[in-house]
């Protein structure tokens, strides 16, 4: 039985697809759903963008952090609003760290019966130096997982 299901969230279209799953099944089997946005740490932000060459114009800086933390509200609240269509139970809630890690932690603590998490793409996780974060998380989760493309 589906009870407590672990939506991870970004701005991808693939994100938006997999909060439409996450509400219908959580309505279908009255579920209720955590959103998390797993924020990067700056620190290892700035690392990556030092191995691939690039410079990170608001590292370190505290308006750099507030913008961060600004866009991670501005994605949890438009998950938010796709979930409120499906008058469901949810919470949303920003993290930090790595987000395999973390979201694996994450549904390990909450007892999440299932991950629903949005396509990310190997291409997308080789640029920034990190593995693919979809194929990690079906690896380490100890439930189930949705993969919405």
């Amino acid at each position: 039985m589906i009870r407590k299901i672990l939506l991870i969230t970004d701005q991808s279209e693939s994100a938006e697809r997999a909060a439409q799953i996450a509400g219908e099944f959580a309505q279908q089997f009255e579920a209720q759903i955590l959103v998390i946005y797993i924020q990067v740490p700056i620190p290892a932000m700035t690392h990556i963008a030092e191995e691939s060459g690039d410079t990170l114009p608001w590292s370190g800086t505290q308006a750099g952090f507030h913008g961060l933390e600004q866009a991670a509200e501005r994605i949890l609240k438009r998950t938010a609003s796709i979930l409120k269509t499906w008058e469901v139970p949810f919470e949303t809630r920003l993290e930090r760290g790595h987000p395999a890690v973390r979201a694996c932690q994450v549904a390990l603590e909450e007892q999440s019966d299932l991950v629903v998490v949005g396509y990310q793409g190997v291409k997308r996780a080789t640029a920034l130096h990190l593995e693919d974060v979809n194929e990690r998380i079906s690896e380490c989760a100890h439930c189930p997982v949705v993969v919405v493309n």
